[in-house]
């Protein structure tokens, strides 16, 4: 009979029971495993599903480790007890919550609302969103309620010379968000223009599975809500989907 000492050597020498790195993606598929923690080149994207890759905890940044043979991925990180994305919209869908872009869609198609409240406090000096700018710092606070890695203008890869920033990307859910307030000299036409000219780059972030153009339309400047929607909309390609929302919905 072998001996526990002679059994542990044995299991070393196999493999079994090391601790491996594990890269998966978004949607929780192995990719690779590492037995050791030596950086090498890894794949930016799932051969899968095409989702982008990770090896660390997109919360605390500790490498994702754990014991080989691994059969199924990790559903929370054992350094901060945060759910990884699959397990997270696993849950979600097992609890009858919306996916994020639903959620995301849903609170930007209010937006008037949040306006008209800051607007309307009572005896203290109104909160007026008065241009694009303030329309991304509030859009900002309502992102980081929901959404763990939000990040702010970020830079998208160049097409033909050019080259352009986005106004967020949610990093784990692959979202991109670019945002956008209609003016005197921005209207329907001008900011088809501008949209239609970006949208090619943002197209090529290697995170951007969806590119959400919110529009806030205040003063009711855009009169065919609908066509603006459907010309943008339809430069959504196979890898891409691109959805319009402007508030307040006519």
């Amino acid at each position: 009979m072998m001996s526990n000492r002679n059994a542990r050597e044995g299991n070393r020498r196999g493999g079994r029971g090391e601790l491996g790195t594990l890269q998966l993606c978004e949607n929780g598929h192995l990719v690779s495993i590492r037995r050791d923690r030596v950086s090498r080149t890894l794949r930016t994207h799932c051969p899968e599903c095409g989702a982008s890759t990770m090896t660390r905890c997109p919360k605390c940044g500790e490498d994702i480790r754990e014991r080989l043979p691994v059969v199924d991925a990790p559903c929370f990180c054992e350094h901060c007890g945060v759910a990884f994305p699959w397990a997270q919209r696993r849950c979600d869908k097992e609890h009858g919550m919306p996916d994020p872009t639903s959620r995301l869609v849903f609170a930007l198609s209010r937006f008037d609302r949040v306006a008209i409240q800051l607007r309307n406090r009572g005896r203290k000096p109104p909160l007026d969103i008065a241009d694009e700018y303030d329309v991304q710092y509030v859009l900002r606070a309502l992102l980081s309620t929901d959404f763990d890695d939000v990040r702010t203008e970020e830079p998208t890869p160049s097409v033909a010379a050019g080259s352009a920033r986005v106004d967020f990307l949610l990093k784990n859910e692959q979202i991109l968000i670019e945002v956008k307030k209609t003016r005197n000299d921005l209207g329907p036409k001008e900011l088809k223009k501008q949209l239609l000219a970006d949208i090619p780059h943002y197209r090529q972030h290697p995170d951007c599975r969806t590119l959400i153009c919110f529009i806030y339309d205040p003063d009711g400047r855009i009169d065919n809500q609908a066509a603006l929607k459907r010309d943008l909309e339809a430069e959504t390609r196979e890898t891409t989907r691109v959805i319009v929302v402007i508030s307040p919905g006519r």
